[in-house]
């Protein structure tokens, strides 16, 4: 059997990874994370994208909770290029304002509802036997959201120009 790299969310399971090992989605999540801090020209940062004979530790969480605590955060943390969230400009009081916020990223990606967010941090969410799949869709979701990119210089506020970056990624968010 020959192993082709996997370059799309389809080719990691995505969106149904239900009943699958974790190698493919794990990848996926990687791949997509470092799109996402190239496209916010992140450099030098980026999730380890696992070979496919990679030892691991049996206990995910701890790979769950580096993805957490590293990638997916620097994603909207200082970025040169941030991702902006269309939908809080209209209420927006600073440009800051207009940012994805990563609190406000996990809530969004697990449906608005506070209390359906997985984290690492929280063993319940993690019971699961191979791989925390309820957690990766949380990802997929939050990874999604992450494509309009900001064109214009903070100090042009309030008029913020943003362009939607989507195209440019392997890892493309699904269209409505």
């Amino acid at each position: 059997m020959v192993l082709t790299d996997p370059n799309s969310w389809e080719d990691c399971g995505f969106p149904n990874i239900n009943f699958r090992m974790g190698y493919l989605p794990w990848v996926g999540l990687a791949k997509a994370v470092n799109e996402r801090l190239a496209a916010a020209e992140k450099w030098g940062i980026r999730q380890t994208v696992p070979g496919y004979f990679t030892r691991r530790s049996v206990d995910m969480i701890y790979y769950c909770r580096d993805f957490d605590s590293f990638a997916l955060p620097h994603t909207v943390y200082a970025a040169p290029r941030p991702f902006i969230n269309p939908d809080k400009i209209p209420s927006a009081t600073n440009w800051e304002d207009c940012k994805w916020t990563y609190s406000d990223l996990l809530l969004a990606a697990a449906g608005g509802v506070e209390a359906d967010i997985v984290t690492a941090d929280n063993r319940h969410d993690m019971l699961l036997p191979e791989f925390p799949v309820k957690w990766a869709l949380q990802r997929y979701n939050a990874i999604n959201l992450l494509r309009y990119s900001m064109t214009t210089y903070h100090l042009k506020w309030p008029y913020v120009e943003y362009k939607d970056i989507n195209d440019t990624y392997n890892f493309k968010a699904p269209e409505p």
